[in-house]
């Protein structure tokens, strides 16, 4: 039998039901065991959760551990390809987590009620934060929130969205880093580490101004990151 308690503990998945409003309704894209689906009906976050996924075995074994932990009533698993399942009148937050930032944007791409006002987004993206990062203006939703956590030997970010008109498309320097430089505790400062080091690691883009200048500039957002950390440590 599977360990809710434990998957329940694990970092990320705590830091993203962080961003979820208590008693709302929710949408866990994307669920595949629906550990997050039942952390935020049995800490009594969500009053329902919508989980989907588009293969039928990962939905199968979401079904199985919600008749295990008797929370079925609570949670519905559907399967279906992204936001496909789900109507906008069912949920008021949208989680869309553990897949690549290209393959939320598309998601996002595919879903006619994205810019409703009412709705959040929440995304924790396991790979390319910085391509749905610079997705977001083009699809009408603005970055509110961000914050980087630190699991299984990773460093990841969750980010909240919303519906914002037309917001202005963002600079390289804002699409890798986000809003993590106005939250610089110790994972964000690791976070941006990785993305100055995939920068440089990019031969090609070295060879251009931009690219060079954008390792500067994120050289410079580290330094500014690890100043304040320290700061507020003494």
């Amino acid at each position: 039998m599977p360990d809710f308690r434990a998957k329940e503990s694990d970092a990320r998945l705590r830091a993203i039901a962080a961003f979820v409003r208590p008693g709302v309704r929710v949408a866990d894209i994307g669920a595949d065991h629906a550990y997050l689906s039942l952390h935020l009906v049995r800490a009594g976050i969500a009053v329902s959760v919508i989980a989907t996924d588009i293969a039928e075995q990962p939905a199968a074994r979401a079904r199985a551990n919600l008749e295990r932990a008797g929370l079925s009533e609570f949670i519905q698993v559907r399967r279906g390809d992204g936001l496909v399942p789900v109507a906008p009148d069912e949920v008021d937050d949208i989680v869309v987590a553990g897949m690549g930032g290209e393959q939320i944007a598309d998601i996002l791409r595919a879903c006619p009620w994205r810019n409703l006002p009412d709705k959040r987004w929440i995304f924790a993206p396991a790979t390319r934060a910085r391509d749905l990062r610079a997705a977001l203006p083009g699809l009408g939703l603005a970055l509110t929130r961000e914050a980087a956590v630190e699991a299984d030997g990773r460093v990841y970010t969750v980010m909240l969205a919303q519906a914002s008109g037309r917001p202005a498309p963002l600079t390289p320097l804002q699409a890798c880093v986000g809003l993590l430089p106005q939250n610089p505790t110790a994972a964000a400062v690791r976070f941006v580490e990785r993305e100055r080091a995939y920068q440089k690691s990019d031969v090609r883009r070295q060879t251009t101004d931009e690219g060079r200048a954008l390792v500067s500039e994120l050289e410079r957002t580290l330094t500014e990151m690890r100043a304040a950390l320290t700061s507020e440590g003494t």
